[in-house]
C-alpha cells in the first residue's frame, strides 16, 4: 500500500478506529472484534465514499476541500498484521497502528487483554465475582483512588449501575500496583506464561516493521496502557519516552503519532500534550467521535475519532451522516 503522495486533498477526516480483526476460531479466548469479511465490507464502503488521507497528514489545515478516511487500530493485536493488512492494502485504505512498548520489553499482557481474555472465558459475571474474590484477598484490596478531578463521570453512562461501579473499580479506581497484581494471578492461573501470551496476541518487531514497510504509520499507545490523567509527570514521562524511544532507536520506525488509552475526554491532561510534543510527536488521537475538522478541533493533541461500531450499520454500511 502507498499512501497519497503531495499536499494532503482533504481538509476533514473521518477516523475509524479498531481493535480486534479476527476469524472466528475455535477455542480462541480472544474477543471477537470485527470478523475479516465484515471488516473487508467496510473498507469497501470507506473507498467508495471517502478520498484516502495518510496519517502523516494530521494534523490538517483548515479549510474546504472535503471530507477524507483514515483507518487506525489499537493496540498492535496480531490481527492486524495477519488478517487487516491485506485487506487495507488491496483496497488502498491508508490506515495507522497503535502500539505498547510494555509486550515488547517486559514479555506482559497489557490489562486491557488480560481482562478481555478472562472475560472471555469465564463470562462477564464470572469475571467480575472471582476479581472481586482476588481483590479481597490482596493486601491492597481495599485501596482506592480519588479521581472525582479527572471529570470521567460519563464514562459508562450507559451501562446499568452494578455493571458501571464494577467498570470504574477496574479501569479508574483502583491503584495500578493492585490490579496487575490482581489481573497477574487470575491470567496466569487461566493461561499461565505471560510470555506466551505475548507471542500469541501480539505483533513481533518484525511484523512491526513489515507493517510499516507496506505503508501503514507506526505510533504510539504509552508503555502500559494506563490512563495518563491518573499517573505523575514521571509516571507520564515514562509512558510516553519508553515506546518512542523503542520505536525509534531499536525498530527504526518513525513515529510521530499518539493515540490515548481510553480516549475520553479527562484522560489526558495538559502535562500529556507538552511530554508528547517534547518528545517529538506532532499530533495525538483521541475518541471524540466526531468527524476531525480542524476548523472545530484546532488542538493537534485532541483530534478526533470513531469507534467502528459508531459509523457502521451491522451490515457494514456506513450509519454516518458526514
Amino acid at each position: 500500500m502507498t499512501a497519497p503522495a503531495g499536499p494532503c486533498a482533504v481538509s476533514r477526516a473521518l477516523i475509524v478506529n479498531y481493535h480486534y480483526c479476527r476469524p472466528a476460531l475455535e477455542n480462541d479466548p480472544a474477543p471477537a472484534g470485527v470478523r475479516p469479511e465484515m471488516f473487508d465490507r467496510q473498507m469497501e464502503r470507506i473507498a467508495a465514499h471517502f478520498e484516502p488521507i495518510a496519517a502523516d497528514c494530521l494534523p490538517l489545515a483548515a479549510g474546504d476541500e472535503g471530507t477524507g478516511c483514515l483507518v487506525t487500530f489499537d493496540d498492535g493485536i496480531r490481527d492486524v498484521f495477519e488478517t487487516a493488512l491485506p485487506i487495507v492494502a488491496r483496497r488502498r485504505i491508508p490506515s495507522a497502528v497503535f502500539c505498547c512498548s510494555q509486550p515488547y520489553l517486559e514479555k506482559r499482557v497489557l490489562n486491557v487483554q488480560k481482562t478481555h481474555w478472562l472475560q472471555k472465558s469465564w463470562g462477564w459475571d464470572g469475571f467480575r465475582t472471582k476479581f472481586t474474590a482476588a481483590l479481597a484477598q490482596d493486601p491492597g484490596g481495599s485501596k482506592r483512588e480519588d479521581v472525582s478531578a479527572l471529570g470521567l463521570e460519563p464514562m459508562y453512562r450507559y451501562d446499568d449501575p452494578r455493571t458501571a461501579s464494577f467498570k470504574r473499580l477496574l479501569n479508574v479506581e483502583l491503584p495500578y500496583h493492585v490490579m496487575n497484581r490482581v489481573l497477574d494471578r487470575l491470567f496466569e492461573a487461566e493461561y499461565g506464561s505471560q510470555m506466551d501470551a505475548v507471542d500469541h496476541l501480539y505483533m513481533s518487531a518484525d511484523e512491526l516493521k513489515r507493517c510499516a514497510d507496506r505503508g501503514m504509520r507506526i505510533g504510539v499507545h504509552t508503555h502500559s496502557h494506563c490512563m495518563l490523567s491518573r499517573l505523575s509527570q514521571a509516571e507520564q514521562e515514562r509512558e510516553i519516552s519508553t515506546p518512542v524511544e523503542l520505536f525509534r532507536e531499536e525498530f527504526g520506525l518513525d513515529v510521530h503519532l499518539l493515540s490515548y488509552p481510553y480516549g475520553i475526554a479527562g484522560a489526558w491532561n495538559a502535562t500529556t500534550k507538552a511530554i508528547a510534543k517534547a518528545n517529538g510527536l506532532s499530533a495525538a488521537l483521541t475518541l471524540g467521535r466526531s468527524v476531525y475538522d480542524p476548523r472545530n478541533h484546532s488542538d493537534a493533541f485532541e483530534i478526533p475519532r470513531f469507534d467502528v461500531n459508531d459509523v457502521f450499520t451491522a451490515d457494514g454500511e456506513i450509519k454516518l451522516r458526514v
